[in-house]
C-alpha cells in the first residue's frame, strides 16, 4: 500500500505533522495533541464520524484555529477525537481552500502555495546534487556549500556537508 502523505505544519504553538486525507470529510486533531494544546474550550459536535469501515469514532468536540503550512496560515475547524494521528486534514479543509495533491511534484498546493510532503517512514538516500558554483574540497576535509537536490520535488534548496568519498575518486557525499 502506499505510504500515507504527511505536510509539517502548526496548530496553535506546536508542530505537527498533518497527514492528508482526501477520503476524510472532516478534518481531526488526536486527543492526545489536543491536550498538548492546553485542552482550548471546545464545542459540541452534532452528528457521528465514522471511519473507513464503519466503526464510530469517539469524539470529543470541535474547535476553530488556525493551520500554519509553509508560510502561511489558514482557518480550519477541527474535529477532536481518539485518532492515531495527531492531525488529519481532511475535505473540510481541502476543498474550499481548492487544494490538490500533486505526486508528481511531491507538493500539496494550498492556493498558490505549495508545500513539500514529509514521509517519515522514508529514509535518506542517495540523489544527485548540483552545486551552486566550483568548489575546490581536499582529500579528508570538508566544506559547506550550497546546492540543489535533483529530483522531481520543487522546494529542494539544500545546505549541507560534502565530503570526499575515498576510494572511489570524484565521489562526494553530501549529509
Amino acid at each position: 500500500s502506499e505510504p500515507n502523505i504527511y505536510v509539517k505544519g502548526k496548530v496553535g504553538n506546536k508542530h505537527v505533522l498533518a497527514m492528508i486525507d482526501s477520503g476524510s470529510c472532516v478534518s481531526l486533531l488526536s486527543v492526545k495533541f489536543w491536550e498538548k494544546l492546553g485542552a482550548p474550550p471546545l464545542f459540541l459536535y452534532q452528528g457521528e464520524i465514522r471511519t473507513a469501515n464503519s466503526d464510530n469514532i469517539n469524539i470529543k468536540g470541535v474547535f476553530k484555529t488556525q493551520i500554519v503550512l509553509g508560510n502561511s496560515s489558514w482557518d480550519c475547524e477541527f474535529i477532536v477525537a481518539n485518532i492515531v494521528a495527531d492531525c488529519l486534514l481532511g475535505n473540510s479543509f481541502l476543498a474550499p481552500n481548492m487544494c490538490e495533491i500533486s505526486y508528481s511534484d511531491c507538493v500539496l498546493k494550498v492556493g498558490n502555495r505549495e508545500i513539500p510532503f514529509f514521509n517519515r517512514k522514508v529514509k535518506p538516500k542517495a540523489c544527485p546534487v548540483l552545486i551552486s558554483g566550483s568548489v575546490k574540497i581536499p582529500a579528508r576535509s570538508e566544506a559547506i556549500v550550497s546546492g540543489k537536490l535533483r529530483t522531481r520535488q520543487k522546494n529542494n534548496d539544500v545546505v549541507g556537508i560534502i565530503n570526499p568519498c575515498e576510494p572511489v575518486k570524484d565521489l562526494l557525499v553530501l549529509r
